[in-house]
């Protein structure tokens, strides 16, 4: 299932559809796959992996954009394992995440 879709970028990107990381590196943010070298780290977040709704997965690439943008390479590889586990744990089924969601993953 291809799930890319054009996503508006910040930053004032204007019409382009790539994003820059913090040190210069461009991406494509509304691809499935995100893979590219920054600095000594690879990047390769696969987000056709994520057990979560469409439009839940659309959200969750606005925001690691903006990590990957303003913060660390690793930070931003953190932050997508750590949903990724979420969304396997308690798996997703809703467009939203709610607060039930989030005591039952912390209940596991």
């Amino acid at each position: 299932m291809n799930r890319s879709l054009e996503l508006p970028l910040s930053g004032g990107h204007g019409t382009s559809s790539m994003a820059k990381t913090r040190s210069g590196v461009e991406f494509d943010p509304a691809a499935d796959l995100w893979s590219y070298r920054d600095g000594v780290k690879t990047i390769y977040l696969a987000f056709h992996e994520i057990p979560a709704p469409f439009a839940l997965c659309q959200s969750l690439k606005r925001v690691l954009t903006w990590y990957a943008e303003h913060e660390s390479p690793s930070h931003l590889s953190n932050l997508f394992q750590r949903f990724k586990h979420f969304a396997l744990t308690i798996r997703l089924q809703d467009e939203a995440i709610s607060s039930s969601h989030l005591i039952n993953y912390r209940d596991r």
